[in-house]
């Protein structure tokens, strides 16, 4: 690896040197951990490290490690090296490039212990002078890895976290060591607990890593060296804490400059220690920017950026952060990449070569996309919504808000679909203004429909899909028009010409069941959707009228192909189906083999009737517990008497509602089915300002 001077990098590794017959000595050299920590020199996390975040797992790996050390396994243990840096050569504070997650985890260790061997202190040893003395020593050294007292007797914290958690880290390390009493002790604990949780809500997730880290290894301490025989136990963790101070040991690699030390970070989180694509993409942000101000900024905008990609986590718009960054990069560059190397490569062509404005505008970008998912989608039916407020005027809201409910359960079907959205919402230059939003809900309207078509219709395998939705972007690239795009592929005719409409009776799963019914009711009575409040919608679920165990109630109405071919030929009212193909449909029917229902011995069901989008009702939750597989006079009763949950279609005398039918058997499966598709073809290619 070689420097801009051409020069080896490890050259750049001296803190001094001396040239005698060609050879060069190198200032490093092995120190124990407590020689390590007791220098007065503050060490400090640099911008673009990585969040701690070590789990519960390192954790106890670290700390069983080192008892292993002090019960004789082990004489001693290389902890690593620890490459640091300074930003001049005169500065006190040296800067932490690799080694983070040990550190701080040491030094919480460190912390803990020093506590509890303050506590021990209070107990009657006076028969243990030799253990009291090794104890009160331990805590002195101890006290020595963590705390600077400087020239003015002030406490500092030998270490400095984060910017996210520096306040936290230092009340913790230097308040603790203040400590005199039990009832000193669970009060900072308390005020710790906290404040901790304070910032965790604040969108720091190093503050509730630290959290988690302090109660694991306090839990530890305790329960290996105090909960035992005490004296057994106070010698055991003497050991222990010799282990860690005498007996670990690292190398300290200081390096002279900044650039060749980005450029080991680089090649250290490239070998085995990766750093996650979120973790890179703020490292980048923040080191391309040299203006103090301004990298103050980038950290405020990490930090809420972190803070919202938890809740749409938690809220299980993506799987995780990376799942976000890669259908971010995906739909810039219209086209599918997978390797985190390609989507650096396209942050720093379209981003980070444009200098400070290229960063801030990519962390707009960021920003922008989670808003819309936090403030718009998550909260559809909220009042306070000032995405659905600016639609004021003839009952424009509501059926904003339904459009957003469909939008919603479109997203979970399709995790492709998600391309789309972003560049739906990249598009738009101000989604505080009626005008542009009006434009986003035609082309929400858009996407939905195209969900519809690739998930149900066509059903095509997943990487097709994404391939599909990335070239609709491509397309449109230099003349982005999504509602020109749909308009222009009504000629292809998907609701007619094309023989899949088995596709669209018998959904894959309950989502995308969900997702159906969720679209007819917006088709055809939009305030079915937002009627109930955003609790009982998040309240609802799947029901299967018809049930699957149904001998013990419905052993009366099982059916068999021959029955269903009769009824399909003879009975069936086709005049009531005006937008579909009923011969089509009907041939798809009777070729299907596992429609029949009997009872028999190791008769499969899995592709019955019973799986038909017709028998699928979107209901109130504890309801659906309540009725459970009892037979439809019950379920009907139960579900009609209760005017308080969620039932879609709220209204019972609509064509699929509940009034429609006095018995539910294989026929009332059949023709709710056909309702359901007919009465989404039917108005499928409206407008949105049709419906």
């Amino acid at each position: 690896m070689q420097n801009k001077n051409n020069q080896p990098v490890y050259q750049s590794i001296l803190t001094g040197l001396t040239a005698e017959r060609d050879r060069v000595q190198f200032l490093i050299e092995p120190s124990s951990i407590y020689d390590f920590f007791k220098k007065h020199n503050v060490r400090k996390i640099p911008d673009y490290q990585r969040p701690y975040s070590w789990s519960e797992q390192h954790i106890l790996d670290l700390l069983n490690d080192i008892r292993k050390i002090a019960e004789g396994d082990r004489e001693s243990w290389f902890l690593g090296p620890i490459f640091t840096t300074k930003l001049t050569p005169n500065d006190i504070e040296s800067q932490l490039l690799d080694g983070q997650q040990r550190v701080t985890t040491i030094q919480i260790i460190f912390r803990e212990a020093s506590v509890l061997l303050k506590r021990i202190q209070d107990l009657e040893l006076s028969s243990e002078t030799k253990l009291k003395n090794k104890l009160t020593r331990r805590i002195d050294e101890s006290k020595k890895c963590v705390i600077d007292y400087g020239n003015n007797d002030v406490p500092e914290p030998k270490f400095i976290t984060e910017e996210s958690i520096k306040q936290l880290f230092h009340s913790y390390i230097c308040e603790f060591d203040q400590i005199e009493t039990l009832e000193d002790y669970e009060k900072k604990e308390y005020e710790f607990e906290n404040k901790a949780e304070e910032e965790w809500k604040k969108g720091s997730k190093t503050a509730n890593n630290l959290k988690i880290a302090r109660k694991i290894i306090k839990k530890y301490l305790s329960e290996k060296f105090i909960k035992p025989q005490l004296i057994e136990g106070l010698i055991a963790f003497e050991k222990f804490m010799d282990a860690i101070l005498k007996k670990c040991w690292i190398i300290e690699v200081p390096l002279q400059s900044i650039d060749d030390s980005i450029q080991i970070f680089e090649s250290l989180n490239n070998r085995g220690k990766s750093l996650t694509l979120t973790d890179k993409l703020r490292y980048k942000c923040l080191i391309t920017c040299e203006d103090e101000i301004k990298r103050t900024k980038i950290r405020l905008l990490w930090k809420e950026i972190y803070k919202n990609l938890d809740f749409c986590i938690d809220k299980k718009f993506f799987k995780n952060d990376e799942d976000f960054f890669k259908v971010l990069f995906n739909t810039l560059n219209a086209e599918s990449i997978s390797s985190e190397e390609d989507m650096m490569d396209l942050f720093e062509q379209d981003f980070k070569e444009k200098g400070n404005d290229g960063i801030f505008n990519f962390l707009d970008i960021v920003g922008k996309i989670l808003d819309f998912y936090i403030n718009v989608l998550n909260n559809r039916l909220h009042e306070n919504n000032t995405f659905t407020n600016l639609f004021n005027q003839n009952n424009q809201k509501k059926k904003v808000e339904s459009l957003l409910q469909v939008l919603f359960y479109a997203q979970k079907i399709s995790s492709n679909s998600r391309f789309l959205l972003f560049k739906i919402i990249l598009e738009s230059h101000n989604m505080r203004n009626l005008q542009a939003n009006f434009q986003i809900i035609q082309e929400i309207w858009c996407l939905i429909r195209i969900v519809y078509i690739e998930e149900t219709l066509i059903s095509n395998k997943s990487n097709i899909i994404r391939n599909n939705m990335l070239k609709i972007i491509k397309d449109l690239n230099k003349d982005w028009n999504l509602l020109k795009y749909f308009n222009d592929r009504k000629d292809t005719d998907y609701l007619i010409k094309k023989n899949l409409i088995n596709d669209a009776l018998q959904p894959k799963d309950n989502e995308e069941s969900k997702f159906i019914i969720y679209l007819y009711c917006y088709l055809n009575e939009h305030e079915t959707l937002q009627s109930y409040n955003q609790k009982q919608y998040k309240e609802n679920e799947l029901e299967h009228m018809f049930p699957s165990s149904w001998k013990n109630y419905w052993e009366d109405k099982y059916f068999t192909k021959e029955e269903i071919t009769s009824y399909i030929e003879n009975e069936l009212e086709k005049s009531q189906f005006k937008n579909i193909n009923f011969e089509n449909i009907k041939i798809e029917i009777l070729q299907k083999e596992n429609l029949e229902l009997i009872d028999a011995p190791n008769h499969k069901q899995k592709d019955s009737l019973l799986q038909f989008i017709g028998n699928k009702w979107v209901l109130h939750a504890a309801s659906n517990i309540k009725a459970s597989n009892k037979n439809f006079e019950f379920k009907k009763d139960n579900y009609q008497n209760d005017s308080n949950i969620i039932k879609l279609p709220k209204n019972e005398n609509s064509e699929i509602g509940l009034n429609q039918f006095e018995d539910f058997t294989y026929k009332e499966i059949i023709t709710r089915s056909l309702r359901i598709v007919d009465g989404i073809f039917g108005k499928f290619y409206n407008t949105w300002e049709d419906i």
